[in-house]
């Protein structure tokens, strides 16, 4: 896998993690509103997996953003 293909999964994972932790949800919170399971949610922020752009849609209209905001770099933290 290229360098920056693999920047980029890293980037939407910790943007994913940081809009939900924003929210104060949990991975399952976020999974049942998504309506993916769980294990897939995780294996999506820990990088075992990276998900469809199906499920990157599902994860930000759970989000309440728009798409783009999961694909967009995680802002640094303070």
């Amino acid at each position: 896998m290229a360098a920056d293909t693999r920047e980029a999964q890293r980037s939407i994972r910790q943007r994913i993690r940081q809009l939900r932790k924003h929210r104060g949800w949990t991975q399952e919170e976020l999974a049942q509103k998504a309506r993916i399971s769980y294990k897939h949610l995780q294996a999506i922020e820990e990088g075992d997996r990276s998900g469809s752009l199906d499920v990157y849609c599902r994860i930000a209209v759970a989000l309440g953003v728009d798409w783009p905001e999961v694909f967009r770099r995680p802002e640094p933290s303070p």
